[in-house]
C-alpha cells in the first residue's frame, strides 16, 4: 500500500511539473571574441555571443522510493529552457545556465488532503564545436516531501519522507547556421502521433546572434539617529524586473506589471543581487523593483497601510534602466565584450531615490507620518531587523513549522491611533495577505498573525528597536507557532502587562517568553550584553533577579527564569535589599549557586513540547531536564515564584511555601498567573538639546558585579521614559553627555534610586518629567534659526506650485510633505512656547491636510496657488513671533538645501 500511494503522488506531481517553466540565471564564461574566433576557425559575425534556447519533448522522469532502486515513471514531461548565452572559449562556443524549480501538488486521502513539494536545482550546458552542436541538460529534483494533514491518511501508510528524482538527457545538432541563426531539430528527432496527441519527440534548438544583459546592485536602508544617518544592507529581500511599455507607469498595486524574473538579494554582508538575460534586439527599458519581501522560509513581508482587495502591498522601491537620454532612468553601459550592464542600487530612505522614482511612476498612498522617503527608510530598517530574527529562527532548527507572518509599519487603526508609541502582535482574526503585484510575485497568506508597529513607534531612530519592537513581537509569533491553534493568548490572560495584578501568570509568561526570545536573538548577533533589555530610554538588566511580586515586573521575572536556565558561568545568590538590610532569598537554600547553562534550542523545544502557558508549567517542564532540585527551586525562588504564606516577608521560609506558586498570607494563593511595557508615572527625562548621553548604572556592594553602561540618544523637547532598577537593588545612574567621538561634554546629572523611587511613588502626573538635563553649549554643533526653516517652507511651496503646473502631482505632494515634516515641524515648539499655538495649528492644518488634499484631488492650479498664498501669509505672521534661536544642526540645513537643489531637476518632468 505504501508503494502504490507514493507512486500516485509522484504521477500527480509530474503532470503539474510538465507545465512548469524553469527560469535559469545565466553564468557566462567568456574571453575576447576575436582571439577565440581565429583559434577555432569560425567565421563569426561581430557580436558578444549567441542566444540559445532548448525545448525538450518527452523526457522521462526517474525517481526512487525509500529503500527501492531507481524506477521510471510512466509519465513523461516537457521542458523549455530560458534563453542562454554562449561565448567563444578555446576551440568551441560554450555557455552554462543554472536555476531553481519548485512545484506543489494537492490531492485527497480519504477525507483528508496532502501536499507534495518537488524542488531542486537544474543546470544546462551548451557546447558548439565546428559545425556540430551538442547540448546537454540535467535536471535534478530533490526533497520530494509528503506532508500529512489528517490522521485519515495513516491507513494508507503515508508518512513524511524524502524521495529523489531526476531528468537526464542530451541532444546533438548538426549543420547549425551560426551566422543567420534559426530553429534546428536534433539528430534522431522523431515526428509521430500518439494517443496523447503529442507529435514530437527529441530536442529543438533556437539560436541567433545577440548580446548579453546584466543588472546587478545591492539593497540597503538608511538608519536615522541623533548621531546622524548610516546605511545597513538588507539581505534576502526580493528583486524583480519587467519591461516598461508606457512612459509613466502607475503604482504596482494598480499596474501589476508582468515581471519575468525574480531573485533574492544574497545572504551576505553586502546584500547583492544580480540578473543575467539576453535579448535579440537593442536594450529595452527595464523596470527593476526591490520589495521588502523575504525570499526564505519562514516568509514575511513588510507592508504598510495600502490595501488592495484585502491584500497588503509590500513596501517597495523601483528604478528604471534605458538608453533614452531624455529620461531620468539609469543608462545601460556597454562592456568590453560588447554586452550591456546596469548597476541599480536601492537605498530605502533616500530622498534622491524617491525623486528618481517619481520621474517615471506613481507612488503608493502609504499610511503614516513623515512622507514616503521616511516611511520607506523606517520600513527598510524594520525589514532588516525582522530578517535577522528570522535567520536566527531558521538557525535554531526547532522543528516547529514557521508559517508566513506579516510585518506592518506605520500602522494606524483603533489599536494604533496617530502618534501612538506602541507595537503589538495579532495572533487571531482575519488572516492578512500580502503580494500579488504581478507575475512571479504570488499572493502570500499569513497564518492569521502579524506584528503591527504603530506610526509613532516606526521610526528607525525608535530607541526600543529592535529588541523591544521587532524581536519581541516575533517572539510572540514563535510562541503562536508553537501553540497553534491553541495559542495561550486565546485564554483568559488578564490585563496586559499587569503582572502580579492578574490572577495567573499566563500573561507574564507570554510577554516574558517574547522578551527572552529577543534576548536570544541579541546574543546570536553578537551583542556583548544580551541580558540588557531596552525599554524606552532605560535598560533593564534581567540578570538582576526581578521579582514576580514587584508590581508590573512579573514578566521580567519570567524572562529572568528562562535566562538563568541559559546563561553561562557560576552565579552565587547574594539576596536582595529589604528595609536597608541585605536579605537572603531563601531560608531553605541559604547559599545557593547557579551553574545551569542550557542551549537556546533545548529551552525552546522544551517549552514547545510542554506547551507551557504559566510559570508553574515552566517549573514542571524543566524538572525533567536533569537540573538539580536546588538549582531548579532557587531559580524560581530568586525571582519571587513561591507562595509567601507563612510570613509576608518575601523570603522562602520553608517547604510549606510551595514553589513555584505565589501569593500572600492574607490573600488567596496564586497558583498560576499582554504589549508595551507599562510606564511608571512621572518616570521621564528631558534634554535641552539634541544630544547623546552615556548612562552608567552603578551598584554598591554586594551587587557591584551588576554595573553596566549604555548609550542614550535624546531629542530636545521629547521626554524619554527612564526606569531605574528595582528598589530592592539600590543603585545610582550617572547620565553624561558625550560627543560624536564618545568624549564627555559639560553637563549631565546623577540620579539615586532612593530619590527616583520616592518621586515615582508619590503619584506624580503620568507624563511629568522627573529630571531635566542641561547640555552646556547644546550638542556642540553649529545651529540655525526658525526663520531659516520658515524660509525653507516658502521655497518648497514655490516648487510645489511649479511641479503641479508641470503635471507632476506626485512630486508636488512630496515637496509639500517635506515642507511640513522636514521644516515646519522644527518651528512648532517655539510657536507653542510663545503662546502662538493657534497659529501653529492653522499652518499645520493648511500644510498637512488642505494643501495635500487639493493635490490628491487634482484641483486646478489656481486653487493650489491660492492655498499656498494663504500659507505664506500665515508664515509671515510666524516670522514676527519667532526670534533667531538655535534649533537644529547645520547638517540638517545642508541636507535641506541639497534636497532643494535636487528637486530643481524635477521641473523637467512631464506627465
Amino acid at each position: 500500500m505504501d508503494r502504490v500511494a507514493g507512486t500516485a503522488l509522484l504521477k500527480g506531481t509530474v503532470l503539474l511539473f510538465a507545465a512548469t517553466l524553469l527560469l535559469l540565471q545565466v553564468v557566462v564564461i567568456s574571453v575576447p571574441p576575436a582571439q577565440n574566433a581565429n583559434a577555432q576557425g569560425f567565421n563569426l559575425p561581430p557580436n558578444p555571443g549567441y542566444v540559445v534556447q532548448i525545448e525538450y519533448r518527452y523526457i522521462t522522469y526517474y525517481h526512487t522510493l525509500p529503500g527501492d532502486p531507481v524506477v521510471s515513471d510512466d509519465h513523461q514531461i516537457s521542458f523549455r529552457s530560458n534563453a542562454t548565452v554562449i561565448h567563444p572559449f578555446l576551440n568551441e562556443l560554450r555557455g552554462n545556465g543554472t536555476g531553481h524549480y519548485k512545484e506543489t501538488y494537492d490531492d485527497n486521502c480519504g477525507t483528508a488532503s496532502y501536499t507534495l513539494l518537488l524542488e531542486g536545482e537544474a543546470s544546462m550546458e551548451v557546447r558548439i564545436r565546428g559545425d556540430t552542436s551538442r547540448v546537454q541538460v540535467s535536471i535534478r529534483g530533490e526533497n520530494l516531501t509528503h506532508v500529512e494533514s489528517d490522521t485519515e491518511c495513516k491507513k494508507y501508510g503515508l508518512t513524511t519522507y524524502n524521495q529523489y528524482g531526476y531528468v537526464d538527457a542530451s541532444c546533438t545538432f548538426s549543420n547549425v547556421d551560426l551566422e543567420n541563426g534559426g530553429s534546428f531539430k536534433s539528430d534522431g528527432y522523431l515526428d509521430y502521433a500518439d494517443e496523447d496527441e503529442h507529435s514530437e519527440h527529441g530536442c529543438l534548438m533556437t539560436i541567433f546572434p545577440s548580446g548579453a544583459f546584466r543588472i546587478f546592485g545591492k539593497v540597503s536602508s538608511m538608519v536615522e539617529g541623533v548621531r546622524g544617518l548610516k546605511s545597513v544592507p538588507i539581505s534576502n529581500s526580493r528583486v524583480a524586473i519587467a519591461e516598461i511599455a508606457e512612459p509613466m507607469i502607475k503604482k504596482l498595486s494598480v499596474s501589476k506589471p508582468p515581471f519575468f524574473e525574480k531573485t533574492a538579494t544574497s545572504d551576505d554582508s553586502d546584500a547583492k543581487y544580480e540578473f543575467s538575460f539576453t535579448d535579440p534586439g537593442k536594450p529595452r527599458r527595464i523596470l527593476v523593483v526591490s520589495l521588502l519581501w523575504y525570499e526564505g522560509k519562514p516568509e514575511f513581508a513588510v507592508t504598510n497601510g495600502k490595501n488592495d482587495s484585502g491584500r497588503f502591498i509590500p513596501v517597495y522601491q523601483a528604478m528604471c534602466v534605458d538608453e533614452d537620454p531624455a529620461t531620468e532612468c539609469l543608462k545601460w553601459k556597454r562592456t568590453a565584450d560588447g554586452s550591456y550592464e546596469a548597476e541599480v542600487d536601492f537605498l530605502y530612505g533616500s530622498q534622491q531615490k524617491l525623486l528618481d522614482i517619481i520621474t517615471f511612476m506613481e507612488l503608493e498612498d502609504w499610511e503614516g507620518t513623515g512622507g514616503n522617503a521616511r516611511i520607506q527608510m523606517n520600513s527598510g530598517y524594520i525589514y532588516y531587523n525582522s530578517y535577522r530574527a528570522m535567520k536566527y529562527l531558521e538557525n535554531l532548527g526547532l522543528g516547529t513549522q514557521l508559517r508566513p507572518v506579516m510585518m506592518k509599519s506605520h500602522h494606524i487603526d483603533n489599536e494604533c491611533p496617530i502618534g501612538a508609541d506602541n507595537a503589538w502582535y495579532g495572533a487571531h482574526g482575519p488572516r492578512p495577505t500580502f503580494g500579488d503585484l504581478g507575475s512571479l510575485l504570488d499572493k502570500v497568506e499569513a497564518t492569521g498573525s502579524g506584528a503591527y508597529i504603530c506610526d509613532g513607534a516606526s521610526p528607525a531612530s525608535y530607541p526600543d528597536a529592535p529588541l523591544n519592537r521587532e524581536w519581541h513581537e516575533l517572539g510572540h509569533y514563535l510562541l503562536y507557532e508553537m501553540h497553534a491553534p491553541n495559542f495561550p493568548e486565546l485564554s483568559t490572560r488578564g490585563i496586559p502587562h499587569k503582572g502580579y495584578s492578574n490572577n495567573s501568570t499566563n500573561d507574564s509568561y507570554i510577554e516574558g517568553m517574547a522578551s527572552f526570545f529577543a534576548m536570544l536573538t541579541n546574543e546570536f548577533h553578537g551583542h556583548p550584553h544580551p541580558d540588557l533589555y531596552r525599554v524606552g530610554a532605560s535598560m533593564i538588566d534581567v540578570e538582576l533577579n526581578y521579582k514576580a511580586w514587584s508590581g508590573d515586573d512579573e514578566e521580567f521575572a519570567v524572562a529572568g527564569v528562562l535566562w538563568d536556565f541559559h546563561d553561562k558561568g557560576k552565579e552565587v545568590g547574594v539576596g536582595f535589599m529589604r528595609n536597608g538590610t541585605l536579605t537572603k532569598s531563601s531560608n531553605v537554600y541559604p547559599s545557593p549557586t547557579d551553574t545551569v547553562s542550557l542551549d537556546a534550542k533545548t529551552i525552546l523545544q522544551e517549552l514547545d513540547r510542554s506547551k507551557a502557558t504559566t510559570a508553574v508549567d515552566i517549573y514542571n517542564a524543566f524538572g525533567g531536564l536533569g537540573i538539580s532540585q536546588t538549582d531548579l527551586d532557587m531559580n524560581f525562588v530568586d525571582h519571587g515564584f513561591f507562595a509567601d504564606v507563612e510570613d509576608r516577608n518575601y523570603v522562602h521560609d520553608s517547604a510549606a511555601e510551595t514553589i513555584p506558586e505565589s501569593g500572600s498570607k492574607t490573600g488567596p494563593v496564586r497558583l498560576v498567573r499582554h504589549s508595551p511595557v507599562p510606564t511608571i508615572p512621572g518616570a521621564y527625562l528631558a534634554s535641552n538639546s539634541d544630544a547623546t548621553f552615556n548612562v552608567t548604572i552603578s551598584y554598591p556592594e554586594p551587587f557591584e558585579y551588576s554595573d553596566y553602561s549604555y548609550i542614550l540618544e535624546m531629542k530636545a523637547g521629547s521626554p524619554a521614559y527612564f526606569e531605574m532598577p528595582p528598589e530592592y537593588y539600590p543603585s545610582t545612574a550617572f547620565i553624561t553627555p558625550i560627543s560624536g567621538e564618545d568624549k564627555p561634554l559639560p553637563g549631565g546629572i546623577e540620579i539615586g534610586s532612593d530619590e527616583y523611587w520616592t518621586y515615582v511613588n508619590s503619584n506624580p502626573p503620568a507624563d511629568s518629567v522627573f529630571k531635566s538635563i542641561s547640555v552646556e553649549g547644546g550638542s556642540g554643533s553649529d545651529t540655525f534659526t526658525a526663520l531659516e526653516y520658515i524660509q525653507n517652507v516658502k521655497n518648497l511651496l514655490g516648487m510645489v506650485s511649479t511641479e503641479y503646473k508641470a503635471g507632476n502631482a506626485t512630486g508636488a505632494e512630496e515637496l509639500a510633505t517635506m515642507a511640513y515634516i522636514d521644516n515646519f515641524e522644527h518651528v512648532e515648539t517655539e510657536l507653542d512656547q510663545r503662546n502662538a499655538t493657534e497659529l501653529k495649528e492653522q499652518i499645520e492644518q493648511m500644510l498637512r491636510v488642505e494643501l495635500v488634499g487639493l493635490i490628491r484631488d487634482r484641483a486646478d492650479s489656481e486653487s493650489i496657488d491660492a492655498k499656498i498664498g494663504e500659507i505664506n501669509a500665515k508664515l509671515d505672521q510666524a516670522t514676527v513671533i519667532v526670534p533667531e534661536f538655535p534649533i537644529a544642526a547645520l547638517g540638517i540645513l545642508a541636507a535641506v538645501i541639497g534636497v532643494i537643489s535636487i528637486l530643481g531637476k524635477a521641473k523637467l518632468v512631464k506627465r
